[in-house]
């Protein structure tokens, strides 16, 4: 970068600095280089403005490191959102090869229900507080754990082949309260409570 390279871009960008109804950027570039400018009034003893100064602060180093910790959170967020998904899938698969009823369909079925249902309370209007577009999408990755607590349930009571008999009925039942703690013990510190 030349003195005159740098002494150019001041005399560009310095009246849109001390102009209060113009908007200026907060960097500029010079050749590969990035500057951030810095204006300090100079004020005469009644305490008028007489004048000011500008300097450029190259920032360069900043901003690609800055970049490169953004691309580096990208990265772990993503590695994050994986695991979950994985561990979503291994839990709705250990349900899927203990009850014989359950098919991978139906997974993907009660997947795509929930999510098409929650979405169309979104687009509604609906519980505007709490449902958005993260909350629907969180809704169809996890929807596949609605029977984890199945697994808890007896063999005979989860594949019985005739009709459950009412006490029966009850234990099938409480394999929404099982799946409930099931899930909280076992993610409880790894995700964050609103997941959870």
């Amino acid at each position: 970068i030349t003195q005159q390279s740098v002494f150019h871009k001041i005399q560009e960008i310095f009246p849109s600095l001390t102009d209060k109804s113009k908007s200026c950027p907060r960097n500029y570039t010079i050749a590969d280089q990035i500057f951030s400018p810095v204006q300090k009034e100079i004020f005469n003893k009644s305490g008028q403005t007489v004048g000011y100064i500008l300097t450029l602060k190259n920032i360069t180093e900043e901003v690609k490191y800055n970049e490169k910790l953004e691309s580096q959170v990208k990265e772990k967020t993503s590695q994050i959102r994986e695991m979950q998904e994985r561990t979503i899938i291994g839990f709705a698969s250990l349900v899927e090869h203990r009850d014989e009823k359950v098919t991978g369909m139906h997974l993907r079925r009660t997947n795509a229900y929930s999510y098409v249902i929650s979405e169309q309370l979104r687009k509604d209007g609906k519980f505007p507080n709490i449902i958005d577009i993260k909350w629907t999408d969180t809704i169809r990755r996890v929807a596949a754990l609605h029977d984890v607590g199945k697994i808890s349930i007896p063999d005979t009571v989860l594949n019985k082949p005739a009709p459950l008999t009412a006490i029966e009925f009850e234990e099938m039942q409480l394999h929404t309260i099982y799946g409930s703690e099931i899930l909280a013990t076992t993610l409880k510190g790894c995700v964050s409570d609103e997941y959870l």
